[in-house]
């Protein structure tokens, strides 16, 4: 029998489970992985089957891919606050597994029968399929990723919350980047100040999210009076549930925002910032879309802006 292949007893009904597998062997340890956890979950209604099964599976040494942006300590917060967690954005029946090592994941394979996922996966020779030209591919031959959804409790907590505010016109979120890590690409603190104090003028409810690596520090001197909501940037369920309940989501271009685009009911605009605005090829290679443009499965109160990071610009886009 060739390595890798599984075994496929004939006395075993068919499975009513998609076996999907997120090997960090070849895969980000980032939100890149809800590209693969939403193509999973299209995989699972293509096939119709009843669940989805995701199977974590560690690389070699330290158990995750290759990254010179995090240590371990942050890769395993993020397995702990973004993977793990990400899970429950799927609003279908799921199952995880974390292998404890890839000979464990072996086994689970071995015990698997058509279909899995990424097609033609197996332990000795993993597949990627995390990332976003492939739902950039899909959406435009028409079909529907937009499959994550707010658990239901969570936003019922959004909902609580937003009660006991008098939110005028619309809660309108901000999404704020300051990351240790690709810091061309963090938010101008000044500037978004501006813009939610302008907004506050206008008759909406701004309340920032801040970055979750600073987000039990105070804020800036320049958003006094503004208001923040830090469990949103601690909590990835609250999160989603803020997104969807909200009139409009500002953000820019930070992993975060691919919760957003794999939500149809989370209304948006994302500002791309850093070299997405300077440097056309790097852009199509990550966005897999043409310089300029928004991403095919978007739809109408869903948009992606090319433009500089202003007060007049940002306003005018929200107007």
């Amino acid at each position: 029998m060739v390595s890798g292949a599984r075994k496929k007893p004939k006395e075993l009904a068919k499975s009513q489970t998609l076996c999907a597998f997120y090997d960090f062997a070849v895969s980000r340890i980032s939100f890149d992985y809800f590209g693969f956890l939403v193509m999973a979950e299209f995989a699972r209604t293509f096939h119709n089957m009843e669940v989805l099964h995701l199977v974590l599976v560690p690389a070699e040494g330290d158990g995750f891919h290759p990254n010179v942006l995090y240590d371990l300590k942050q890769k395993e917060w993020r397995l702990r606050n973004i993977v793990i967690p990400g899970l429950a954005l799927i609003p279908g029946r799921t199952q995880l597994t974390i292998c404890s090592s890839r000979s464990q994941a072996q086994e689970i394979f071995d015990k698997v029968r058509d279909p899995i996922f990424p097609e033609r996966y197996m332990p000795d020779a993993p597949v990627a399929k995390w990332h976003c030209s492939w739902t950039t591919l899909y959406g435009a031959l028409g079909r529907d990723v937009q499959v994550l959804r707010s658990p239901a409790q969570a936003l019922q907590y959004i909902k609580n919350w937003a009660d006991t505010q008098k939110v005028g016109r619309g809660v309108v979120s901000i999404t704020i980047r300051n990351a240790s890590f690709n810091k061309h690409k963090n938010t101008d603190a000044k500037i978004w100040a501006k813009v939610a104090h302008k907004l506050y003028e206008m008759g909406y409810f701004p309340i920032l999210i801040p970055d979750t690596d600073i987000a039990l520090l105070d804020p800036d001197d320049c958003f006094d009076g503004l208001r923040f909501m830090p469990e949103a940037a601690m909590n990835l369920e609250l999160r989603m549930a803020l997104y969807e309940f909200s009139f409009l989501n500002l953000c820019m271009s930070n992993g975060i925002a691919t919760i957003c685009h794999y939500n149809k009911y989370a209304k948006f605009i994302q500002f791309l910032s850093g070299n997405y605005l300077v440097d056309n090829l790097q852009t199509e290679d990550d966005t897999g879309t043409p310089f300029g443009t928004t991403q095919p499965y978007l739809n109408h109160f869903q948009k992606m802006v090319w433009r500089q990071h202003t007060v007049e610009n940002i306003v005018s886009e929200f107007q």
